[in-house]
């Protein structure tokens, strides 16, 4: 999910869910080996990376990489 204004928004409206990840590398290499298609490679946002996914069998996911500032206020330690 992605905050902001509607403009913004409205880029990131073809995912079909969103997934926080620890590692977006790690992460790419275990999707591209399972057949998956990268749609729009990590690119940095204000909360930390994201990239989109198409999966095998169609849906597009999109996966974020938080910030540790982000992570450490978010994550239950």
């Amino acid at each position: 999910m992605f905050a902001g204004p509607p403009e913004e928004r409205a880029k990131h409206t073809h995912g079909s869910a969103t997934v926080v990840v620890d590692d977006l590398d790690d992460l790419t290499a275990t999707l591209t080996a399972a057949g998956a298609v990268i749609t729009e490679a990590a690119t940095p946002a204000p909360t930390g990376r994201y990239l989109y996914a198409r999966h095998v069998g169609g849906p597009e996911v999109g996966y974020v990489e938080w910030t540790p500032d982000l992570v450490h206020r978010v994550v239950p330690q």
